[in-house]
């Protein structure tokens, strides 16, 4: 049985990684109503999310190396 090439790089894994936590963060992470509450600490906050997406996109390269998968995020 053929296999597909595995070339998904940490840009293809970030992409993934968004487009998965897109309907999360447009629900949740409202910044307007946010930055009412906390003001200048808006900007850190979200310059602190990026740490735990690079580890989720970095994951993602890991497992893709791994597995034989051809199929969405769910198929890893």
């Amino acid at each position: 049985m053929p296999q597909l090439k595995r070339n998904l790089g940490v840009f293809g894994a970030i992409a993934i990684s968004l487009a998965a936590m897109g309907p999360t963060m447009s629900v949740s992470l409202n910044p307007q109503a946010i930055a009412q509450q906390v003001n200048s600490a808006v900007p850190t906050a979200f310059l602190l999310a990026v740490i735990p997406l690079g580890l989720i996109a970095g994951s993602f390269v890991l497992l893709t190396k791994r597995s034989a998968s051809a199929g969405s995020v769910f198929g890893l």
